[in-house]
């Protein structure tokens, strides 16, 4: 992917380095942040990046099928100055994921998730500092990845939310000692029974390490066969009450949460 002041070049390339489709000349706009790309379920690409408009509110979208072809190419507002640092597909569309500045000096975790043709679903934000770095979909919803400083030490941190984007657990990794702080979120993937890695970078004054943390389902750091949690498959405390989050206590058993303030249950609903 590469960029100029008014367009955005798009190459796919194979195994040799040959080039099998170009697709350039895409009007982008002037971009602010480093353009971010996933492989699409068609064999597609997806790119998304911030643009640098008035407000900063501005998101790039194009979506391109496996001959080069551009399918979608769209500016969307966010409600909220926003960066782009983290892009994913899911099954309605794409998720976005990254900073938002709800007030001068104030930022705060941000994630958007769009349907196929571009149109807005979800957009979410916290009331925490930090930001969004990665994320991925599961089967009950989304885990974003994070970094945080706590007490000065950076700490890695998952946070899984249900399908409404409400929070449903969330879990901090450290490491042992003030001597290693975490310095990056690089990458955050799943296996298909919902198992999760996490991989960032540590940083212990004279060099950087790369950390990596596995978790279960439910951000429960452990070996794949210990744990009650580690054995359930990621959709195994579903109660399929929209009104509930569900999650795992660590020890196996599963845990349904009232839901507050979710959009989806009004007056009468449970």
């Amino acid at each position: 992917v590469a960029w100029t002041d008014a367009e955005l070049h798009v190459s796919r390339v194979d195994t040799e380095g040959k080039t099998k489709w170009s697709s350039k000349g895409v009007t982008a706009g002037v971009f602010d942040h480093r353009a971010r790309l996933v492989a699409t379920p068609d064999d597609g690409v997806a790119v998304a990046a911030s643009l640098a408009s008035g407000d900063g509110r501005s998101i790039r979208v194009v979506a391109i099928n496996a001959a080069g072809v551009v399918l979608l190419d769209k500016t969307i507002k966010a409600k909220w100055p926003v960066i782009v640092s983290g892009l994913t597909t899911a099954p309605t569309g794409l998720v976005l994921t990254g900073q938002a500045t709800k007030a001068p000096n104030v930022a705060r975790p941000w994630a958007l998730l769009l349907n196929a043709s571009g149109s807005k679903l979800l957009e979410k934000t916290t009331d925490e500092d930090g930001q969004w770095a990665s994320a991925l979909t599961t089967q009950t919803g989304l885990v974003v990845a994070d970094r945080r400083l706590v007490d000065g030490v950076g700490q890695l941190r998952l946070l899984g939310t249900d399908g409404a984007g409400n929070e449903a657990w969330a879990e901090q990794y450290g490491t042992k000692g003030a001597s290693l702080s975490l310095a990056s979120v690089d990458a955050l993937v799943s296996w298909p029974n919902g198992e999760l890695a996490l991989l960032g970078v540590a940083d212990t004054g004279l060099d950087k390490r790369i950390h990596v943390v596995r978790t279960d389902p439910w951000g429960h750091a452990s070996c794949a066969a210990a744990g009650g949690c580690a054995a359930k498959d990621g959709i195994a405390c579903a109660d399929l009450n929209p009104c509930t989050l569900d999650a795992c206590d660590g020890v196996g058993g599963c845990t349904h949460k009232a839901a507050a303030n979710f959009a989806v249950c009004g007056v009468g609903k449970v």
